[in-house]
Formats: C-alpha cells, sequence, structure tokens
C-alpha cells in the first residue's frame, strides 16, 4: 500500500488501515492559526470566503513552501473556482492585508514573488489593540476598586 504524504510516498506494511491514516495525519504536519485572528477577520472586513482564501495561501506558505500558489492550486483545495479565488485575493489586495513581495530563494538562488502576511498582522494588531483598550477601560474601574 502506498500513501502519497506531501513529496514523499511511503510503502505500507499490511495491517491497519486506521494506523497508516494516523501516520499520514501525524507526518503531513498542521497549520496552526493564530486565535486572534479567527476572532477578528470579520471586524477586519474579510469574508469568510477570503478568509479560507487566506487559509489556505497560509498553508501552502508553510507546508508546501510554495510562496505564490497559483488560483488553480487553491481551487483544488476550496469549493471555488479559479475565478472566485482570483476575486478573493484582489479584495485582499484592496484592503491592504495581503500583498506581493519579493523574496531570495536560496535553493535556487533566485529572486521570487511570493505573498506577504505582514499586513494582515499589522492591522490585526491594530484591532486587537482597540478591543484590548475597550476592555480595560472598563474593567479599569472594577479592577481599582479591589486593591
Amino acid at each position: 500500500m502506498f500513501s502519497k504524504m506531501g513529496r514523499t510516498v511511503k510503502k505500507y506494511r499490511q495491517g491497519n488501515i486506521a494506523a497508516a491514516f494516523g501516520t499520514d495525519l501525524w507526518m503531513a504536519g498542521a497549520v496552526n492559526m493564530p486565535s486572534l485572528l479567527l476572532k477578528y477577520y470579520k471586524l477586519m472586513n474579510i469574508s469568510d470566503s477570503e478568509m479560507m482564501t487566506l487559509i489556505q495561501i497560509f498553508r501552502y506558505c508553510c507546508q508546501e513552501k510554495e510562496l505564490h500558489p497559483s488560483t488553480e492550486a487553491l481551487a483544488e483545495c476550496l469549493s471555488a473556482t479559479p475565478q472566485e479565488i482570483e476575486k478573493n485575493i484582489k479584495s485582499l489586495f484592496e484592503k491592504k492585508v495581503l500583498v506581493e513581495t519579493l523574496y531570495y530563494d536560496v535553493s535556487i538562488d533566485a529572486v521570487i514573488t511570493g505573498y506577504d502576511f505582514e499586513p494582515l498582522f499589522e492591522k490585526l494588531s491594530d484591532y486587537w489593540a482597540c478591543c484590548r483598550a475597550k476592555e480595560i477601560e472598563k474593567a479599569g474601574p472594577k479592577l481599582e476598586g479591589h486593591r
């Protein structure tokens, strides 16, 4: 039995298919999403569809080391057409939460274009700071009374 995990293929020994699945599940890794991003993306005017597009772009960047996945590749992971994904990406650019930037790839000794999440996290930190300031303002008088 063979199973595809990224760019490698393992020959499995006969036995429990659930154990083979568990091995692939573990070896494929995980993509971590900041809880604050999941909490605040709606406030940042990012739609659910745009968020799923961001999550898949992030997965490609982290797991596949593909800094600029094609809309066709993203469409294979989403219930959207390449045209809808292109629209989402354009919208994310317009909202200034995603940009393209140049990277130097040491493995191929070349400069490549890739997506950059820095503006997303700058905007997220602004929303977090505003919400945190409101919480502190509200809690301040109550905390002061408990010295």
